[in-house]
């Protein structure tokens, strides 16, 4: 349970604020996981990603920058100031190294990274879809660990049209704190040096 807790209070999800609306549809079951299987699709389709993101919390707005190389399967997310966190994921490790100096070092399996390198793979061995909302062209995606989902839930926004994209995501921890991370500015197929997925020396 703390292995996701961190996870999500560090990384995924999306902006939930007003859910709610008289054009939003609720699919559960076989006909959410239908959308997140086109979610997914969507993402297997990307080699490369690399944005610009505001890191929201209660707390205040930390800028950064993403990078994500699914071939390598490897994401690099830069906190700027205030925070100054570092976050990687290399295959099946996470490593945290915080502005303070903390380091933290946890496995990947089971969590919501698994959907981000591993979309499809991971939608049948290590994700579960609780619920999915359309309204109007944007698509709300909440997912959690599978076995797990008292640990807490991510929530990914998409756009479906014209065509796929990756708006934002957030993430509700096990006590109930959400935190937002918002992309802007993003490139696709870029090729990224092996070395930004290298750990700090």
């Amino acid at each position: 349970m703390q292995r996701l807790a961190i996870m999500l209070a560090l990384v995924l999800a999306v902006i939930l604020g007003g859910m709610s609306g008289a054009d939003a549809r609720k699919l559960k079951g076989e006909a959410a996981e239908e959308v997140a299987r086109e979610a997914a699709n969507y993402i297997a389709s990307i080699e490369t990603l690399a944005a610009s993101f505001d890191f929201v919390t209660p707390r205040g707005k930390t800028p950064g920058h993403l990078f994500i190389d699914r071939a390598r399967q490897a994401i690099r997310m830069q906190f700027g100031e205030p925070l100054n966190h570092l976050l990687l994921v290399n295959g099946p490790r996470v490593q945290f190294f915080g502005g303070e100096g903390t380091v933290l070092e946890i496995g990947a399996e089971g969590t919501p990274f698994a959907f981000i390198l591993r979309p499809v793979e991971s939608l049948e061995t290590a994700v579960k879809v609780l619920e999915v909302e359309e309204r109007g062209d944007q698509i709300f995606l909440a997912l959690a660990e599978d076995g797990n989902v008292e640990a807490g839930q991510v929530i990914l926004k998409f756009q479906r049209e014209p065509e796929w994209r990756l708006l934002d995501w957030g993430a509700f921890d096990s006590k109930g704190r959400f935190t937002q991370t918002v992309l802007s500015k993003q490139e696709t197929g870029l090729r990224l040096d092996a070395a930004l997925f290298e750990p700090p020396q």
